[in-house]
C-alpha cells in the first residue's frame, strides 16, 4: 500500500477525532508547532530516527515540540503511534 495513503488515512483519523471532542483548533495548533519545530530543529529528526532513543522518549521529544501539555487528541495520537 502506498505510504502516502496511509498517512493520509491516520490525518484523516486524527483530524475526525479531535473535531468529534472539539479539539480540532488546538490540534492544527500543535500539529504547526511540531512542524515548525522539526524544520528548525533538525537535532529533532535525528532522534526521531535513533534507535538508541526509546519509544517513551521519542513521545516526550513529540510533546515538548508540540507545546508540551498536548491535548488528549495529539497524545492519543501518540499512544497510537507507538503500540
Amino acid at each position: 500500500m502506498n505510504s502516502s495513503l496511509i498517512s493520509n488515512r491516520y490525518a484523516k483519523a486524527l483530524i475526525d477525532y479531535a473535531e468529534s471532542v472539539g479539539q480540532d483548533t488546538r490540534l492544527y495548533s500543535e500539529m504547526r508547532l511540531l512542524d515548525e519545530n522539526f524544520d528548525k530543529v533538525h537535532e529533532l529528526g535525528k532522534a526521531m530516527r535513533n534507535q538508541l532513543v526509546s519509544v517513551e522518549q521519542r513521545r516526550s521529544l513529540l510533546a515538548t515540540a508540540a507545546g508540551g501539555n498536548v491535548s488528549d487528541a495529539f497524545s492519543r495520537f501518540l499512544d497510537m503511534l507507538s503500540e
